[in-house]
């Protein structure tokens, strides 16, 4: 099997293919989305998971712990961290791979020598070339082959960045030297003669030399680069570093020669009207230049004194304009960069059109409003669903309110299509195991698709029916509840924490009959609303009807709850659905 050319994903369905890696759980990262994605063995496609959650399948599930494989692909080997149970890891170096590579790629084991061992596969490219230069046969290869070879390609790998580093000297020489000239401290500016006020020529001789100073050298420190056909466009060659580094050294040695004479420029327009601490400020300056050309000077003997030495380290051959020579480890970064801020633009690319396709789906069923003189009503353009899921509401009321099973009807989607929200689980509601009774309103249904991993009573409230039927609704929804049930039995309830209230919920309005809460089928249908906002605490009451309902859960349904729970990383209800359903 061939690794080259294949992301993460790709890799695995490989992986999954053999006979081994059928039966394993694959822990890996998206290429794209960049998080973490589980693999199950009959799964077609991998699915998101958190962190939290996968660590606590692995503290918790003897299983999962022991079939589960993570995958590390070439951009994972660094800033991703899992918590991987005691194995070992297998590590495939390619032929370009240098030590800090390396060392990023088996330190993925966090628990290397005590918890997690290594084994290594060696590419048949990379053993070619081992055995090629040690006449060794591939038999009597071992790791530490291996890593001499790392070792031999890092020290190549690096022959360009000293390359840099040997140019950067010459051409610093330049900079340094003129930023000394215009920053240097003067003791003659220490004296008290130099500000007397009765001899202002001095001061103004200084401030003159300084400006023609910075308008002199300001090209020299940009490194601006005048245009010149004959070097600019001529055709790519190949030459020896030695005669890189000379040209590098002759165009330093030009620059000095343009500085000098512009200080000479400069001199000569003064000359009429400058006094001798203005012709010692040029004396400083010319002394100055002087010494960059001797430190230039001194550089390229010294160069051409230990040329043998350098062919240690440099490339024998470089192109002539130096595009193609590695330059610094800050250079790497950004190309890594790049490859990241494009992984982000596919990523946000791929979430837009999910999010025109969603609102396209939406616009079908969108409601809009109408209005009415006193207040909003709510009809749908489009609903082709309502009469499955609300047909056996016509019983809760006598026909003198057929206007309020209409109304919600108008109102109410079931449970069912937004249990899950907008987060790609397509499972039908009876996979969950919910009542039939409980419903969502649209608004809630919203908010619980925009914000699927916050839980708790401030996300909604409870309306109840004619003591049947249950509903979770929005801040939008609880006036116009009031407003369209008058006259029909109704109360709006708050969910609470059962563990610190026992009764569970705290009434709002009442219209009617107080509905019956510690009945068992009504508690039941609250108890599920509660299950799906988040709730993990709830009264000794809750909690038996809970364990019931979940007990008698058929294993599509577990599942279901499974995977709903997981990507939503709520620690808490995971730990309870596994005490009551494990």
């Amino acid at each position: 099997m061939s690794l080259e050319g294949k992301n993460a994903v790709q890799v695995v369905k490989e992986l999954r293919r053999t006979a081994e890696g059928k039966e394993r759980i694959f822990i890996l990262m998206d290429p794209v989305a960049r998080k973490p994605v589980v693999w199950y063995p009959k799964a077609k496609e991998p699915e998101l998971i958190s962190k939290g959650a996968l660590n606590e399948l692995i503290a918790t599930n003897p299983t999962f712990k022991k079939d589960c494989v993570f995958y590390f692909g070439p951009p994972d080997t660094r800033g991703t961290d899992f918590v991987i149970p005691p194995g070992y890891g297998v590590i495939v170096f390619g032929p370009t791979t240098i030590m800090p590579g390396a060392m990023q790629a088996c330190w993925r084991l966090r628990g290397l020598g005590q918890q997690h061992g290594l084994k290594f596969l060696l590419p048949d490219s990379i053993a070619q070339r081992i055995c090629s230069e040690t006449d060794m046969k591939p038999s009597n290869l071992s790791w530490l082959h291996l890593f001499n070879d790392i070792k031999k390609q890092t020290l190549e790998s690096q022959k360009g960045l000293n390359l840099k580093g040997t140019k950067e000297k010459i051409r610093e020489i330049l900079p340094v030297g003129i930023r000394q000239i215009l920053s240097k401290h003067l003791a003659a500016r220490d004296k008290m003669v130099f500000w007397d006020i009765l001899h202002p020529i001095r001061r103004g001789e200084d401030v003159l030399i300084q400006i023609n100073l910075h308008e002199a050298t300001r090209d020299f420190l940009c490194k601006s680069k005048k245009a010149d056909p004959t070097q600019d466009y001529s055709p790519t060659s190949i030459i020896s570093f030695e005669e890189d580094i000379q040209k590098d050294i002759e165009g330093q040695k030009r620059q000095l020669e343009e500085l000098k004479n512009k200080v000479k420029m400069i001199k000569k327009s003064m000359v009429f009207r400058a006094t001798g601490w203005a012709r010692q400020r040029f004396q400083d300056i010319e002394n100055d230049i002087t010494a960059m050309m001797t430190n230039l000077e001194q550089l390229e003997k010294d160069f051409y004194e230990k040329v043998e030495s350098h062919k240690k380290y440099l490339p024998a051959n470089v192109p002539n304009n130096g595009g193609a020579v590695a330059t610094s480890q800050v250079q790497v970064q950004e190309a890594q960069q790049q490859q990241q801020q494009q992984q982000q633009q596919q990523q946000q690319q791929q979430q837009q059109q999910q999010q025109q396709q969603q609102q396209q789906q939406q616009q079908q069923e969108q409601h809009h409003r109408i209005l009415d003189g006193k207040f909003n009503r709510y009809e749908y353009k489009k609903w082709t669903r309502g009469q499955r899921y609300f047909g056996n509401l016509q019983t809760l009321w006598d026909r003198n309110n057929e206007w309020v099973v209409r109304e919600l009807y108008l109102h109410v989607k079931n449970l069912g299509d937004n249990f899950v929200g907008k987060n790609n689980i397509e499972e039908d509601f009876s996979n969950f195991g919910f009542d039939a009774n409980v419903s969502i309103s649209n608004h809630m249904s919203e908010v619980l698709s925009e914000l699927p991993t916050l839980v708790g009573a401030p996300l909604g409230r409870i309306l109840i029916i004619e003591g049947k039927q249950v509903c979770l609704i929005g801040k939008e929804d609880y006036h116009w509840s009031m407003k369209r049930f008058i006259g029909v039995p109704h109360a709006i309830l708050s969910p609470l924490d059962g563990y610190i209230y026992s009764e569970g919920l705290a009434f709002n309005t009442v219209n009617g009959d107080v509905p019956d809460i510690q009945d068992p089928v009504m508690m039941l249908k609250i108890v599920q609303i509660k299950w799906r906002l988040g709730y993990y605490s709830y009264s000794s009451a809750e909690e038996k009807v809970l364990t019931d309902w979940l007990k008698t859960l058929t294993k599509v349904q577990i599942d279901a709850h499974w995977k709903w729970l997981n990507q939503r990383s709520n620690i808490e209800q995971i730990k309870l659905f596994q005490k009551i359903v494990v």
